[in-house]
């Protein structure tokens, strides 16, 4: 683990992981808190190393410390159930395999509900030359060079992430940040597909939507005919959306399309340009095929808020303008489950049967 002025998470995730693995290294790179007072309570394996704007360099500096067998890397604010640990333990005992993609679900603080997750090669063999590479979104690299998640087997074990829902200013110190190092990868002639995918997210949470295009595409350009190419198609697509160009994010969808037919992303704009359109029962049918489309677990970004939330309430207003209530409250109340906003709160208040509504 690599931490700075972690106090408030590591108070909630360190206790329960010590109880879990052998032993928890520690590295700080500068933290001006209370961060490693508290971490003495678990752990003797603290190491100072000074931030040098390389979340490797610091990662690398924590596997030297590593005595183990196997290493799991874990953030602050990433938490571990005993009974996932136990899984991952028994499928340790005779692994023939060197690296193990797990489930990281992004959830908020405290909650073991993901709106959205990916698989990341959290899990490996140590001492057999595993190290990190990339100063931002860092990853596994075999002794060879090669791509750890590339040969990683599948593990359906979660970790829970808890760390994505900060305050605004927070938020945006930390995009800014990430921005300032992806461009110093791109700028330095370093950078990859995931660099450019990484800019139009962190740029698209900014609001800042033509950099964010921008960013995705570049990777469809420089990367045709990948899986984050596909990707970065469908975060341009929303992020057109989500900036009211709405022509522009359906004829981006129909590319999407030609290469994924079941894209969530792709059916729910379709759906709103139906409304538009005031084609409603074509934009009901899209929205249902978005709500119940299967996930793909090896998608670059498995979203379940697309499915989950999004598609449930352009179906609830889609049903609601065709006066279908029941189905309308129904599709308002699950998007209300996965996520109980004020909207979807109001979505099923205004699809509710009443007296003078029936």
């Amino acid at each position: 683990m690599i931490v700075k002025n972690e106090e408030k998470m590591l108070e909630r995730t360190l206790p329960n992981l010590v109880k879990l693995v052998d032993e928890v290294i520690i590295v700080d790179t500068g933290s001006a808190d209370d961060t490693k007072k508290i971490a003495q309570k678990y752990t003797s394996k603290i190491y100072d190393f000074p931030w040098i704007n390389d979340f490797s360099a610091a990662r690398n500096e924590s596997l030297k410390f590593a005595e183990g067998d196997w290493v799991i890397w874990v953030d602050a604010d990433e938490f571990v159930k005993e009974e996932d640990m136990d899984k991952i333990k028994r499928a340790l005992k005779d692994a023939k395999d060197d690296a193990f993609l797990l489930k990281v679900n992004e959830c908020r603080e405290g909650e073991f509900s993901p709106i959205s997750y990916n698989m990341r090669p959290k899990l490996f063999r140590n001492r057999i030359g595993i190290h990190f590479e990339r100063p931002i979104n860092e990853q596994p690299f075999m002794a060879n060079g090669e791509l750890a998640a590339i040969q990683a087997k599948e593990l359906d074990i979660p970790i829970y992430h808890w760390g994505g829902f900060l305050s605004a200013e927070k938020h945006k110190l930390k995009k800014l940040r990430n921005i300032e190092l992806l461009k110093g990868v791109v700028d330095s002639g370093k950078g990859d597909a995931s660099s450019y995918f990484l800019i139009g997210l962190n740029y698209r949470d900014l609001k800042q939507y033509d950099e964010a295009v921008a960013g995705f595409n570049e990777v469809i350009a420089k990367y045709p005919n990948t899986k984050i190419a596909l990707a970065a198609r469908e975060e341009k697509a929303w992020t057109l959306y989500l900036n009211k160009k709405v022509k522009e994010a359906y004829l981006e969808s129909l590319e999407i399309l030609k290469f994924d037919p079941e894209s969530m992303i792709a059916a729910n704009i379709i759906g709103e340009v139906f409304m538009v359109m005031g084609e409603v029962e074509k934009a009901v049918d899209a929205f249902r095929g978005a709500a119940n489309t299967e996930l793909k677990s090896d998608s670059i970004i498995v979203s379940l808020r697309q499915k989950e939330y999004v598609a449930n309430m352009f179906l609830s207003n889609a049903l609601l303008k065709l006066g279908r209530r029941d189905e309308a409250y129904q599709a308002a109340e699950k998007a209300f489950r996965f996520d109980p906003t004020e909207e979807a709160r109001e979505a099923m208040e205004q699809a509710r049967p009443t007296l003078n509504n029936p």
